[in-house]
């Protein structure tokens, strides 16, 4: 086994490397792949739950949120394949990041303005 640097602050603390880090990587890597396939094929199930939520949202239009509630799962999902798949994964990862960042925003402003909506992402859990 190869001994590891991790450079820190203040020193450097060598540590024998076990694969956790590996490990925990993939984990992450697959749960965040599930984060997105699963409330994807959801929204395609039962899109309404996603419309009615957007539609509480009152600074988009209409027009616009049938096509987020149109567009979003195909994302999703696609992005889903993307991972799994190890295509482009710079890009992917960014993506991904960003779609997230967009979902807490949403999540946040839904919260603060007391909608308590379910947008169907966990459909099949219910």
């Amino acid at each position: 086994m190869n001994d590891t640097t991790i450079i820190t602050n203040a020193n450097n603390i060598k540590l024998k490397e076990f694969g956790f880090i590996k490990t925990l990587y993939n984990v992450s890597f697959y749960i965040i792949t599930a984060a997105l396939l699963f409330p994807g094929i959801a929204k395609i199930i039962d899109p309404l739950s996603l419309i009615s939520t957007l539609k509480l949202i009152t600074i988009i239009p209409e027009s616009l949120q049938i096509l987020i509630a149109t567009l979003s799962p195909v994302v999703e999902i696609g992005l889903a394949v993307l991972m799994l798949m190890k295509i482009k994964l710079k890009i992917t990862t960014k993506a991904v990041a960003f779609l997230f960042a967009i979902f807490l925003i949403v999540s946040v402003y839904g919260t603060l303005a007391g909608f308590g909506a379910d947008c169907g992402c966990f459909y099949m859990l219910d």
